[in-house]
């Protein structure tokens, strides 16, 4: 049954007309820190790998997005991400921000939940409501 779901998501990755890249695939306030000159760090890139560039963004929102946002307002930061790549067609990248958000909650979120009956992570559950909103938003349109 895990095979199934592996070949399933592995053909529906292969349709994305979106270039992979570097990720760092845990993308989330824990792992940003502001220098006292406000710049940026991004640390912890232990589990980097080469993916879609919409999953770093995809789990970074499901972590800041307040608890009732809207769809304008999720949709506004994918368009700002979007914005960033020249030449990319909205739905194709639609597409593969779903198709993100379907990983990052099978991979990581779902984790965070078999590990919290050991040690349990507070933010485990607003996370995945997060998540799970972001993915009715998107399948409304693609």
């Amino acid at each position: 049954a895990a095979s199934d779901v592996y070949k399933r998501q592995e053909q529906e990755a292969s349709t994305l007309n979106i270039e992979k890249t570097v990720i760092h695939n845990d993308f989330n306030p824990r792992n940003i820190a502001v220098r006292n000159d406000d710049f940026p760090i991004i640390y912890d890139w232990e589990l980097a790998v080469i993916d879609f560039p919409q999953r770093d963004i995809i789990e970074f929102l499901s972590f800041v997005l307040p608890q009732n946002f809207t769809k304008e307002e999720f949709y506004s930061y994918l368009k700002e991400q979007y914005q960033l790549y020249q030449n990319a067609d909205w739905n194709e990248w639609l597409k593969a921000y779903k198709y993100s958000l379907k990983v990052y909650i099978i991979t990581r979120l779902s984790f965070y939940e078999v590990s919290g009956i050991l040690i349990p992570y507070d933010f485990s559950k607003r996370v995945l409501n997060t998540a799970l909103s972001m993915l009715i938003y998107l399948s409304e349109d693609v």
